[in-house]
């Protein structure tokens, strides 16, 4: 099965390259539409006793969750609402793997879950979210603000 790259935004605390202070992640899809991030979370990330801050875990499930539908429907969404539960601490300088994927659909409302293991394949934290398409003038004021390797994004590049 092969993966693809998703687009980012250079300011994202998420997926920003150019924020210095943020986690720079990078996101990818494969052919059946599931988001994949790979990532090691930075000790600057940790809260007290040296885990991960779970603001920063809830980041990371959110934004996998929500490219999950991004992707799907071909056009920016936002989360309306986002449910978390973090099964175990996770030590800053960790290896995650977190996995999004689109659950259902009800009216105008989209639904997706993600989560996240670390590297030897323990369960750390889970999320099921409910999101929302953006306007059609947003998404096309969005999509050029975004950046695939070496050029900007496209629409087909969601």
């Amino acid at each position: 099965m092969s993966e693809r790259p998703l687009p980012w935004s250079d300011s994202c605390f998420v997926c920003g390259e150019s924020n210095p202070n943020g986690l720079q992640a990078k996101f990818t899809v494969d052919d059946e539409g599931q988001v994949r991030l790979e990532t090691v979370i930075g000790h600057e990330f940790e809260g007290y006793g040296g885990h991960v801050h779970g603001g920063v875990l809830t980041a990371l499930l959110d934004e996998t969750a929500v490219w999950s539908v991004i992707h799907s429907l071909g056009r920016m969404c936002t989360t309306i609402q986002l449910t978390v539960t973090v099964r175990q601490p996770v030590p800053g300088g960790s290896k995650v793997v977190v996995v999004g994927e689109v659950t259902g659909r009800k009216s105008r409302f989209h639904f997706a879950k993600s989560e996240m293991r670390d590297a030897d394949g323990t369960l750390m934290a889970t999320a099921e979210g409910r999101f929302m398409a953006m306007s059609e003038d947003v998404h096309k004021d969005v999509v050029p603000l975004l950046k695939m390797p070496g050029r900007a994004a496209v629409q087909d590049d969601i």
